[in-house]
């Protein structure tokens, strides 16, 4: 699909920012200063919305800069709603940008290797391959979520998206409140360990969350009547961040990893390689157009072996060693 707003200018990078003026976690001005030195080195045209979580009722949005804009957030699904707040506000001011960023207040106590990696050619591979791309993280074997076999997924403190997949995207949040009650439980019940013990997922996404979220997440907290909304408001996240690369996979988008963003400007590499070396040596096919529905299977899928090869070594490759070194990280 082409942008129809594109025109001989250099495409458009528009910035989400998600903060939380009142959450343990905010480091006031220090990451947004960040973000404006990594976007300083890039080239293209650059758009960037504030979206404050923390005050989803304040008044009306204000322009802070040129091409810069405050507003109110959305936490009914924490970072989530608060994305797709910035999206639509930029959308109604007529914005079609080619690639968004996603990202928030916390990405400086995230990955350094991939702030180091995001250069010019990140967004050029996001364009030309119309994909998702960022920090590739991996889950159990034969994890699932409501009939679908889970995919590696691109993990969403900072993240870039073609602006078509967007546009195909509903929305960004992957779950309703019908869905999240269909998961979790509603109330705290200190015998069940957050998921409803009939909920469509499997035992090791169940162990992998309430695993994450009472021991590896920065804000851990005890399983207890007290900290269960946030926990699963939190799980709610984990959820919609593993879903919406599963979402993204089954329109045919690729996903791709930033150490392999300057690789895959190559011309040669076809769209299945991409997802081999995303998906790995045992994986889920594409489902065919014709039987997609709203973005979810309603069948089993359908496996394939592909062999494993060989990399060379390459700074890309170097990075993936790097990145994939045993250690506590939160979801």
């Amino acid at each position: 699909m082409q942008n129809p707003n594109r025109t001989m200018e250099e495409p458009e990078l528009a910035v989400v920012y998600l903060l939380f003026q009142t959450g343990p976690s905010y480091d006031k001005h220090k990451p947004i200063l960040a973000l404006k030195r990594l976007l300083a080195r890039l080239p293209w045209r650059k758009t960037i919305v504030y979206v404050d979580n923390s005050a989803p009722e304040s008044p009306c949005a204000r322009q802070t800069a040129p091409r810069e804009y405050a507003i109110s957030g959305d936490n009914r699904y924490l970072e989530f709603s608060g994305w797709q707040r910035g999206i639509e506000y930029l959308r109604n001011q007529g914005k079609r940008p080619d690639v968004w960023l996603l990202v928030n207040d916390t990405f400086l106590t995230q990955s350094a290797m991939q702030r180091i990696a995001f250069q010019a050619n990140t967004l050029e591979c996001v364009l030309m391959r119309k994909a998702i791309l960022g920090k590739r993280r991996t889950l159990p074997p034969g994890a699932e979520i409501m009939g679908n076999l889970l995919i590696p997924y691109i993990r969403t403190h900072f993240f870039l998206v073609a602006g078509e997949i967007i546009e195909q995207l509903s929305s960004v949040v992957g779950l309703d409140e019908n869905s999240i009650d269909r998961l979790l439980l509603s109330e705290f019940d200190p015998s069940v360990r957050l998921f409803r013990k009939d909920a469509p997922c499997s035992e090791q996404m169940r162990q992998l969350i309430f695993s994450n979220l009472t021991n590896e997440w920065y804000r851990r907290k005890p399983y207890v009547a007290d900290s269960f909304v946030e926990l699963r408001a939190k799980a709610t996240s984990i959820l919609n961040s593993v879903l919406l690369s599963l979402r993204i996979d089954q329109l045919g988008y690729p996903l791709i990893p930033y150490t392999k963003a300057g690789a895959f400007l190559d011309q040669d590499v076809s769209r299945e390689r991409i997802r081999e070396e995303w998906i790995g040596a045992d994986g889920p096919a594409v489902q065919p157009m014709d039987q997609r529905g709203d973005g979810w299977r309603v069948k089993p899928p359908v496996y394939r072996r592909v062999t494993r090869k060989k990399h060379p070594f390459t700074l890309g490759n170097l990075l993936d060693l790097i990145e994939s070194r045993p250690g506590r990280e939160h979801l």
